[in-house]
């Protein structure tokens, strides 16, 4: 018995076991079969589904199709597109699938819907557009703007839900109620528009309707001749960097050492400055402009729950980004500065015509590096892979991909925005209009103000500059009241006409940073000067100084809030004169710091190693800036809540982030093997070692605008 029960035992398992798993084996039949008849159920209630919409699309758009202007091609292609989705034909269930929808979220300003823009370009055959849904407003006033709401006069609902809404009516002056739309190729952007108005007439919405951004992928995407004059340019960069890695020491190959070269981007000096607080100042003034990009170089488009906007606006952080667009003063006063102090220190040992062949040729070769750039990353084949819904759109790519190819050559000679009178600025490159003036003010340096330095006659040349100063004032004033300009940036505003004519009759221009540039040249003069002046005098300069930061804070923290209302002359004064004040507050901080008024723990502060690293990639980052965020307008698919915090961790430090690194590694590729050539090819290689011992020397090279 004992040597039977192990066999007992083991037939008694497989007895249970059978049982228990012809028991399970029924089970999961029986589950596999509810399985498929519930996907069975789904299928069949979707078919019913889209049917139905199919339908009712088809009632509703049959008086639309018979309309004159709509092409046979068009007509036909939507009624090809009823057809399928009735069939499930999977191209067409994915082109309705694809359409944005009414945005969730309409009474927190959540306007915009993009649909699912990848899947509706997965397809040739398929058409992606924006549909604009606005609604006819007060009449347009002067300056309009998020924070410049409308009186509850102008309307009189009766709802609460409109009365909510109320409040938030101007902001239909700039953003629409948009949706994403997915459509047959064959129907073009007016026939889109047409049916989209039509339906919008005949259920009498009252809402004005618009469909344009469309977008189309063809089968074949032909590879042009200046992308691949662009591609060769930038593999013949990066190839001879890579050699240069390789190359002796003795070669001119070695000055393309990558590695050696970004070691130089964070080495230390080799001799001090002569105004150490310089840097510093260059690499806050830097980031600080980066940071107030990352606020107004968006596009607002990229937003949800809008009506948080004007609270997110009247954060401090925001609102410490209305003076934002006077960093580029503080830029043109330092290049002034330290001009004027490198003449004065080095006297006559660079004649003025090498000074502006030297510049000039410190700045084309990262121009014409950025244009190939643009040329490659904003074409067609980069689009078809990674562009989103506002590829096109002008503060995304725009037309860049057709006007690089036609006006590189401008840029090269740095006279391409002297050509752009009109108010349409969309031009293949955007900051080398910083260099352009740049030049121009170094050219205005050598003809009048380098002379004088030369005969040591420096009370004139101060007398010279200011000048300079008064003429740009003028100029400046006289601008405003002709063209009827607004008298300052205003951040807080919408881009409007007022805006663009702003920015092209004086903020690209040279004459609107005239002030600045030559109130540099005033306190490099004053830097290099042995005199200290009275206390008396300090003190009143300390007044003036107080002032200007009254006014211009006073001004635009009043103008930008609708917090106050100036008389037109007021502000005009303000508008020709503000550009001024800033520099003269940079300026004098500058002067009262180094001649050690302002203790030394704030010059040890600004002359840390780590700000000079900062300061030499100045010129890589202005340029690497409008690239990401262009860049980044043009490939967005998702939108981005309107809260500080949420704001500053999914958008303000990734890109902070990306455009540091990537001005690192452009300034090792293209500006320090530009500045290693110009030593050797320019002054020599006697006066190499000179200057490698002196750094001071090398300022008209390495000055970081």
């Amino acid at each position: 018995m004992s040597i039977l029960w192990p066999t007992y035992i083991i037939i008694i398992t497989y007895l249970i076991g059978t049982s228990f798993c012809s028991a399970f084996q029924a089970h999961e039949q029986h589950s596999d079969s509810n399985y498929q008849h519930a996907w069975t159920k789904l299928e069949n209630f979707t078919r019913f589904l889209i049917s139905d919409l199919t339908d009712q699309y088809t009632r509703e758009l049959n008086f639309v199709l018979d309309a004159p202007d709509i092409s046979d091609g068009c007509r036909q292609s939507l009624n090809n597109l009823f057809k399928g989705l009735k069939s499930m034909d999977l191209n067409s269930v994915r082109m309705l699938d694809s359409w944005g929808r009414i945005p969730s979220g309409l009474l927190d300003g959540s306007w915009i819907n993009l649909g699912a823009f990848s899947e509706c370009m997965s397809s040739t055959d398929n058409r992606y557009c924006l549909l604009f849904a606005n609604m006819p407003l007060v009449p347009k006033r002067d300056i309009e703007g998020f924070l410049f709401d409308y009186g509850q006069e102008k309307f009189n609902f009766t709802s609460s839900v409109m009365q909510h809404i109320q409040p938030f009516m101007h902001y239909l002056r700039y953003v629409n109620v948009t949706s994403g739309i997915c459509v047959p190729k064959a129907c073009d952007r007016h026939e889109l528009k047409l049916i989209a108005q039509n339906i919008s007439n005949h259920y009498r919405t009252g809402m004005k309707l618009d469909v344009d951004m469309c977008q189309t992928r063809e089968a074949t995407n032909p590879i042009l001749l200046p992308e691949i004059i662009s591609l060769s340019i930038i593999g013949c960069v990066l190839l001879i960097n890579l050699a240069g890695i390789f190359a002796p020491k003795t070669s001119i190959l070695f000055k393309f050492n990558f590695l050696e070269n970004l070691c130089k981007l964070f080495s230390p000096r080799r001799a001090p400055p002569s105004v150490p607080i310089l840097d510093g100042l260059k690499a806050l003034n830097m980031f600080y402009m980066l940071v107030v990009h990352s606020f107004f170089a968006i596009l607002y488009q990229n937003f949800v729950s809008l009506f948080r906007f004007r609270e997110m606006m009247t954060n401090p952080m925001v609102l410490s980004s209305l003076i934002g667009p006077f960093t580029i003063e503080g830029f043109l006063m330092i290049t002034g500065i330290e001009t004027t102090i490198f003449f004065i220190q080095n006297h006559k040992k660079l004649p003025g015509t090498l000074f502006l062949i030297l510049r000039w040729t410190r700045f084309i070769p990262t121009i014409g590096f950025m244009i190939c750039l643009y040329i490659v990353l904003f074409s067609n084949h980069v689009r078809d892979y990674f562009g989103g819904p506002f590829w096109n759109y002008y503060h995304a790519t725009g037309s860049i991909a057709k006007l690089c190819p036609e006006t590189w050559w401008g840029h090269l000679l740095l006279i391409q925005h002297y050509f752009v009178m009109k108010e349409d600025v969309n031009l293949c490159l955007t900051p080398d209009w910083y260099l352009e003036t740049d030049y121009i003010f170094a050219i205005l340096f050598v003809l009048f103000i380098l002379p004088l330095i030369n005969r040591r006659k420096e009370s004139y040349g101060i007398m010279a500059a200011s000048a300079m100063v008064v003429m740009g004032v003028i100029i400046v004033a006289c601008l405003m009241n002709i063209f009827n300009l607004q008298h300052t940036w205003l951040p807080g505003a919408y881009q409007q006409d007022r805006l663009v004519k702003y920015i092209v009759y004086v903020h690209i221009r040279p004459w609107g940073h005239l002030g600045p540039y030559f109130m540099g040249v005033i306190f490099g003069f004053a830097l290099c000067s042995k005199a200290q002046p009275s206390k008396a005098l300090i003190s009143l300069l300390w007044t003036v100084w107080l002032f200007c930061i009254v006014f211009v804070g006073c001004y635009e923290f009043g103008t930008n809030l609708n917090l106050l209302q100036f008389n037109y002359t007021l502000s005009l004064i303000y508008g020709s004169l503000s550009k001024v004040f800033f520099a003269y507050i940079f300026g004098w901080f500058i002067y009262m710091a180094h001649v050690g008024h302002l203790g030394s723990s704030l010059t040890r502060f600004l002359s840390r190693h780590s700000f000079t690293v900062l300061s030499r990639i100045n010129l890589s980052a202005m340029f690497i800036n409008a690239l990401v965020y262009r860049l980044r307008n043009g490939t967005f698919h998702t939108n981005v809540d309107a809260s500080i915090f949420d704001y500053a961790f999914s958008v303000t430090l990734p890109t902070m982030i990306a455009i540091y690194i990537i001005s690192f590694i452009f300034c090792a590729l293209i500006e320090v093997p530009c500045v290693n050539l110009m030593k050797t090819l320019f002054m020599g290689e006697e006066k190499k070692k000179k200057i490698d011992k002196d750094e001071k020397q090398v300022l008209p090279l390495m000055v970081r605008s």
